[in-house]
C-alpha cells in the first residue's frame, strides 16, 4: 500500500542518515561504506552510491584487502561502466597482481571515458601506459626480438 512504502522510505532515509554520520566517524570502515552503498542505490542516490562504493573500495585497499576491493569495484562496473576511477583502479589492481590482459582492459575503457570528456592528454598518457604494459607482456612471454630491442637500446623518434 502507500502508506508501506512511505514508511519504508522514511525507514531508508533514516537508516541512509545514521550510516552517512557512521561513516564519517568511520571513514576506513569499507563495510560500512558497502551498506550505506546499498541502501542509496535502493533509494535511487546513484551519485551518493558511487562515492560509497568507491570509499568502500579504498577503505579495502587500505587494509590489503585487495580481492574485497575488486569486487566493490567490478559491482560498481556492473551499475556504472562508465566509471573513470573504478576503471582505474581496477587496472591498477590487475597490474599489481601481473595480469597485465586484465589491466589494459580497464585501461583501455578508461581511455575511452577520457576521450569522450574531452581530456585528451590523459587519454595519450594512459594510452602510453598500455603500449608500455603490452611490451612488457610481449617480453614477458618470450618475445626476445621485442625484449632486446625495449631493453637494450632506447626507442628514437621516427623522422618522416
Amino acid at each position: 500500500s502507500g502508506a508501506e512504502a512511505a514508511l519504508r522510505r522514511q525507514n531508508l532515509k533514516k537508516a541512509l542518515a545514521y550510516l552517512e554520520v557512521a561513516g564519517a566517524r568511520s571513514f576506513d570502515d569499507p563495510k560500512g561504506h558497502e551498506r550505506l552503498a546499498h541502501l542509496e542505490q535502493r533509494a535511487a542516490q546513484p551519485h551518493a552510491a558511487k562515492r560509497s562504493q568507491l570509499r568502500a573500495a579504498q577503505g579495502y585497499l587500505r587494509s590489503g584487502q585487495v580481492p574485497e576491493a575488486s569486487t566493490v569495484l567490478k559491482q560498481l562496473l556492473m551499475v556504472n561502466k562508465d566509471c573513470l576511477e573504478a576503471r582505474l583502479a581496477l587496472g591498477q589492481i590487475y597490474e599489481g597482481k601481473g595480469e597485465i590482459e586484465e589491466a589494459v582492459i580497464h585501461y583501455v575503457e578508461a581511455v575511452k571515458i577520457l576521450s569522450a570528456r574531452k581530456d585528451y592528454g590523459g587519454a595519450q598518457e594512459l594510452l602510453d601506459r598500455v603500449r608500455q604494459l603490452q611490451r612488457v607482456k610481449n617480453v614477458l612471454e618470450g618475445d626476445t626480438e621485442i625484449g632486446s630491442r625495449i631493453l637494450m637500446t632506447p626507442e628514437e623518434p621516427s623522422r618522416t
